[in-house]
């Protein structure tokens, strides 16, 4: 123990005025005392604390006497002997709710006790259960449950404190709806913004990006913004629980106060004085020597008027211009009305949080999700995934993609779909739900009509849709229902949905905040109504992302995916998406039987061996290119797809099968692609049973092929360097090398087959 914590605790020498007040705070904080009563003059019955003590393993409550003493208890004790004996007597406990009697006795002293000591006090009341805490054992306690005494902190400000982050923690919990939010700390960053019209000064300045403490420590009023999970309830968390730093404390000298907007609004009435001075006499500190943080969370999280809500900021900006020693932090989801915006910015400033930049969404979900498999996939999958790269980098979308990533470490893309029906539940409705700010009936009408407006905007080719028409969707939604709800409140509502709609008050219009929510709402749609899928559409560029959607939605759809391999006759650039997309289709759909998964497989592959037959034979728009540069490019498309370990045991079985039967050239190419992709999932040997084999008889173009992968993959494996060494000497050896270079490299197909012709027509 260290000397200096018992120096301190013994220079406590009042009893009463010095050691009771740290004993009130300490023993309250035992995890087991439920309850405490403080007992001082001829009604303590010798007892100076009495505590309720509860043992859950037995399910019983017990009471505890509390003996307290200063200095060093020796063999006087007389008054000790006293207290001990009045400890037998009937008290009443809870207000004089109850009648009890102690089972146990603490002797307490903030120095030493000496074993004859216990050990006289110990015989002369054998038949009771005493327990002695010296110096030392008192300092144990501090250390474990009252550790910021050990500060300069007066005990009334360290008990603020404490209620303070009590208050921290409650928030971030009330609005993680997701398990484990509130205990992963990322340093988020936040932008100044205004809605002020400034004049040219020139070329655009860039705003600086700052962190919450800042903009406290350089403005008196901060409106903080952020829509649905962007974090801003932990930013509160985190400022408090630096200020409230012993250290910051002294040299800072802010004393934060935390409410929710509706304690603010509803309990305290505004009042600032009130509420002041409530905290002065609570923290026991000066307000001459420092400045008070009001932070009040959640403005947008009580129903107000508009008009309402400008008012109760512009009043609370006016207090806090008329005081010194007074600053606010205001958090909300984004104001949209224009009034209410500019006077916020006329009194506030104004800041937004930023979303999380990819490093720190990585550590945010790793930090969560806590499988290395998992993140190893998601990292992998990040770079190919269109769709993640769309969606809100925000502390809510990372932990939604932790928890479903721990629930299942499935490829990327096979949680994409989740990830998007999560979060657009979170923002439609379950959220404002979970805080009584919105209605089960509420959030389904919007649901339906956001499928309606998905399937409207992708099906007529729309960037944006007039505000009027989309509230015509809403009346006409809960009139053909005849449902008893306010249409106008609902169309509000869902106006207040920044995290997916735009809502441009200038032009009227509503669009979605990318292509990909209205593809989702579309696919959902389509799930709705039970639709049959349309071949034109299939494999067409501008729907592929609807059906990713919608096979995600159903997941295990052995029938959809068996319909959609079965789309053929398909112009050529829909059937080289075919090949790809086929793969991202097999990713959504993952909880489909495999042996389907593995169907879809290998007609890929041999699709694209196909393509590249014909696009060598000049049969289709492949022509255009070099055969070296087209044998990459389809190769590597084939790795970038199917390169995802759930596809790794059908593509073996795939290898298996072709590898020992008769081949012909397009087996050879189907048989390639397949090798590549298993080096791309990091096979050192991909390629050495294909050489094996076949080596003897591979084309030149595959064996080149063979060369580059084995570089670009940096393969390790004696079988293919022997190949590869082989090849080049070969090569250097022919008198034309320079012009096969050429042909293979730089020159199209079609070129070389045009001139081949004119060749032959001579």
């Amino acid at each position: 123990m260290e000397m200096q914590k018992l120096d301190r605790l013994k220079k406590l020498e009042r009893e009463v005025q010095d050691f009771h007040p740290l004993l009130r705070v300490l023993l309250k904080r035992i995890p087991y005392i439920r309850n405490m009563e403080y007992n001082q003059g001829p009604a303590e019955k010798g007892a100076d604390f009495v505590l309720e003590k509860f043992d859950s393993v037995l399910d019983a409550t017990s009471y505890i006497g509390v003996i307290v003493k200063v200095g060093k208890i020796k063999q006087d004790f007389t008054e000790i002997e006293r207290q001990i004996d009045e400890c037998g007597m009937e008290r009443t406990f809870d207000n004089g709710k109850k009648k009890i009697y102690l089972s146990e006795i603490w002797i307490i002293t903030n120095d030493s006790i000496t074993d004859s000591a216990q050990q006289k006090i110990h015989f002369k009341f054998k038949h009771t259960s005493i327990v002695f805490f010296d110096v030392e054992k008192v300092a144990g306690l501090i250390d474990k449950f009252y550790s910021e005494y050990w500060t300069d902190l007066s005990v009334k400000l360290g008990e603020y404190i404490r209620k303070l982050r009590t208050f921290s923690d409650s928030i971030t919990k009330n609005s993680a709806i997701l398990e484990f939010q509130e205990n992963i700390n990322i340093e988020q960053r936040i932008i100044k913004v205004s809605s002020k019209i400034k004049p040219d000064r020139g070329r655009e300045r860039k705003d600086q990006q700052i962190t919450v403490h800042d903009a406290i420590r350089n403005e008196s009023l901060v409106f903080l913004e952020g829509y649905m999970g962007a974090g801003k309830s932990n930013l509160v968390k985190r400022a408090i629980e630096r200020m409230t730093e012993p250290g910051v404390i002294h040299s800072e000298k802010i004393i934060p106060i935390g409410m929710t907007f509706k304690e603010y609004f509803d309990t305290h009435k505004e009042n600032i004085d009130q509420i002041l001075a409530a905290v002065i006499e609570e923290s026991n500190t000066d307000p001459a020597k420092h400045i008070y943080l009001l932070i009040v969370d959640g403005l947008d999280e009580v129903p107000l008027s508009d008009d309402v809500r400008r008012e109760c900021l512009a009043k609370l900006s006016r207090e806090v211009h008329n005081r010194d020693n007074i600053k606010a932090l205001i958090t909300s989801r984004p104001i949209e009305d224009l009034k209410e915006k500019n006077e916020i910015d006329k009194n506030f400033a104004r800041y937004q949080v930023l979303p999380l930049t990819t490093r720190q969404l990585l550590i945010f979900i790793e930090k969560a999700c806590d499988n290395p498999v998992a993140l190893e996939r998601l990292t992998a999958g990040m770079e190919r995934s269109v769709l993640f790269r769309h969606l809100p980098k925000t502390p809510i979308s990372a932990i939604l993609l932790a928890r479903i990533l721990k629930e299942d470490p499935a490829e990327l893309p096979s949680t994409m779909t989740e990830l998007y029906s999560k979060y657009s539940e979170l923002v439609l409705g379950r959220w404002d739900m979970s805080k009584g700010i919105q209605s089960q009936k509420e959030y389904e009408v919007i649901d339906s009509v956001c499928m309606e407006l998905g399937s409207y905007v992708i099906e007529n080719g729309l960037t944006d849709v007039s505000a009027s028409e989309v509230e015509g969707f809403f009346k006409t939604y809960v009139s053909d229902r005849n449902l008893k709800i306010d249409i106008a409140s609902v169309f509000e509502r869902f106006l207040s949905k920044g995290e997916i709609f735009s809502h441009n008050t200038r032009k009227l219009t509503i669009s979605f905040k990318h292509r990909t929510f209205a593809e989702y709402f579309s696919a959902k749609k389509m799930l709705r109504e039970n639709k049959n899928i349309q071949a034109s559409q299939v494999f067409d560029p501008y729907w592929c992302t609807v059906y990713f959607f919608l096979i995600g939605l159903k997941r295990d759809c052995p029938e959809l995916l068996t319909e959609i391999f079965e789309v053929t006759n398909l112009p050529p650039q829909q059937e080289i998406i075919k090949a790809y997309q086929t793969g991202q289709y097999l990713l959504a759909g993952h909880l489909t039987p495999y042996k389907t998964i593995k169907v879809g497989l290998k007609e890929s592959f041999s699709l694209i061996a196909k393509l590249l037959s014909e696009g060598l034979s000049g049969n289709n728009p492949l022509s255009a290119l070099p055969p070296v540069q087209l044998i990459y490019l389809l190769a590597y498309g084939m790795s970038h797809t199917y390169g995802y370990k759930y596809f790794e045991d059908a593509i073996n079985e795939s290898i298996i099968e072709k590898i020992k039967g008769p081949t012909d050239e397009r087996d050879m190419y189907e048989l390639f692609f397949l090798t590549t992709t298993t080096a791309y999932l990091g096979n050192n040997n991909a390629f050495d049973a294909l050489i094996k084999q076949h080596g003897k008889s591979l084309p030149e173009l595959l064996r080149l092929g063979i060369s580059h992968f084995n570089d670009d993959f940096s393969l390790k494996s004696a079988v293919t360097s022997k190949y590869i060494k082989k090849l080049h000497k070969g090569l250097h050896s022919r008198g034309n090398f320079n012009e096969m270079i050429a042909k293979l490299y730089d020159i199209p197909v079609a070129e070389t087959l045009e001139k081949s012709k004119a060749i032959g027509g001579k």
